[in-house]
């Protein structure tokens, strides 16, 4: 898993170093982070580590770290494997308050050393948002947000913001250089798969759910436009066009359906292939004769990868991805 390139497990013996080799220096401490709420200095190496998003979790598993506290619990393959990887025990959930004081309390009682907050934590969990929420947060323990970039869309997944993310935690960590490393093989991975599948480039894509109207595409600020735009395709911008745009997505009238006349459309919905002409497809001329690819025909832990990817998840599920796509262009 190339998360996890790094991470070695504890009761394993490791190699000695010859007396010649340098030792990799020690993490500098203090550091100081800016975000988004402004800037937060780390004294020291934190060991108690509270991680409210999903985004910041994964990024401290990818480096091979793990929370004291989260605001879900970490089931599933990927994490099951990564914490037996790590050799731990998977972390504590937060309760769940209707309360900010009732959330504080809660997480105060970890004693954590630094909180990694997303834009805003559910609102089970106090709906902390933004800057009331950050000060509170900071009663508890130094709190970090995301970097102003990651917050450049109202929901808050920027094209790139697993990205930051992974950079930020880096800097907690003090592991900055591992986590540019793991960027680094990512982005040469997706480059080697471009390389293998020359069919992919300048085919154009679309990717897009039904809506209550029509369908609702995703724009250049999502994720996994980015990730197809390094493989090689052309992705559909829906903002050229009027529609109404929201954050990373744009919602189409039914009547716009016909705009739809690209060579791949990927459907994220649950049902195999049978999204109805109701929702606004039937006029899309790929729709009716193309290639098209329902997310339901994928493997939930690949569509979630793709559709919100973070550190761990991308990297982990970005080849199965491609062997979809490929197959669907056959």
């Amino acid at each position: 898993m190339i998360a996890l390139s790094a991470c070695t497990n504890a009761s394993e013996p490791q190699a000695t170093s010859a007396p010649s080799e340098t030792p990799a220096p020690a993490p500098a401490f203090p550091v100081t982070l800016v975000h988004s709420q402004g800037e937060t200095t780390i004294e020291a190496l934190p060991e108690r580590i509270a991680s409210l998003g999903a985004q910041h979790t994964d990024a401290l598993l990818a480096l091979g770290a793990v929370p004291v506290v989260t605001t879900y619990p970490l089931t599933g393959s990927i994490y099951e494997e990564t914490l037996t990887k790590l050799g731990a025990a998977a972390p504590e959930v937060l309760t769940q308050n209707e309360e900010v004081d009732g959330t504080l309390s809660a997480l105060g009682e970890f004693a954590p050393d630094v909180i990694l907050a997303p834009r805003q934590i559910s609102p089970l969990n106090g709906n902390i948002v933004l800057s009331e929420g950050y000060l509170r947060l900071t009663e508890v323990a130094p709190t970090v947000y995301p970097t102003a970039a990651a917050l450049d869309s109202e929901g808050y997944e920027s094209a790139t913001s697993w990205r930051e993310a992974l950079l930020q935690v880096g800097a907690v960590l003090g592991t900055s250089a591992d986590a540019a490393a793991q960027l680094e093989l990512f982005d040469a991975t997706v480059a080697a798969l471009a390389a293998e599948h020359p069919e992919f480039s300048g085919q154009t894509i679309a990717v897009t759910r039904p809506g209550s109207g029509g369908p609702v595409l995703v724009t250049a600020t999502s994720p996994v436009a980015l990730i197809l735009e390094a493989l090689g395709f052309t992705v559909f911008d829906p903002t050229t066009i009027e529609s109404d745009v929201s954050g990373d997505v744009a919602f189409l009238e039914p009547d716009q359906a016909a705009l739809l006349d690209v060579d791949v459309l990927i459907v994220s919905d649950d049902e195999g292939g049978q999204t109805d002409t109701i929702r606004g497809y039937g006029d899309s001329p790929t729709y009716a004769d193309g290639t098209v690819i329902h997310f339901g025909q994928m493997d939930q832990a690949t569509q979630s990868a793709l559709a919100a990817p973070t550190a761990l998840t991308a990297p982990a599920r970005i080849e199965a991805f491609v062997s979809q796509l490929a197959a669907a262009l056959k």
